[in-house]
């Protein structure tokens, strides 16, 4: 490529540029969403002192959302729908917790590379299953 033709240059960037925005063959421009559902978890384990008050935290990139906690239930089910925009090479995470008055206790995380659906679970550190959905659309 000569420098008498800069254009060349300036296509060979474009192409490559318009390569990386391709993943798993989807055109992530923007307009591709990530459907999540935290669908519920069996057998957690928060406080001696009484069942667990579950909730998840979902992140996604830079954005992270939460369910709302279920009081008193070991086995929670929040089939609770959450919608983020795709971005290449991020993963879905998702940390389940116990509320309590002072701090809240960690209960595990589940780390999922995205694709183009998903359904799973995994279990948790402190105990019990968690389970969850994605779609990507």
């Amino acid at each position: 490529m000569s420098p008498s033709q800069p254009w060349r240059r300036f296509l060979l960037l474009l192409v490559v540029y318009h390569l990386i925005q391709l993943d798993g063959f989807l055109l992530l421009d923007g307009s591709n969403r990530l459907k999540v559902v935290v669908r519920g978890a069996r057998g957690l384990h928060g406080d001696a002192a009484g069942e667990t008050d579950a909730y998840v935290k979902v992140s996604y990139g830079f954005t992270t959302k939460m369910t709302p906690y279920i009081e008193e239930n070991d086995n929670p089910e929040w089939n609770h729908n959450f919608d983020f925009e795709v971005v290449p090479g991020y993963k879905l995470e998702f940390n389940v917790y116990d509320k309590d008055i002072f701090f809240d206790d960690w209960l595990g995380r589940c780390v999922v590379p995205i694709s183009n659906n998903g359904t799973g679970s995994c279990d948790l550190v402190g105990g019990g299953t968690f389970f969850y959905w994605f779609s990507i659309s």
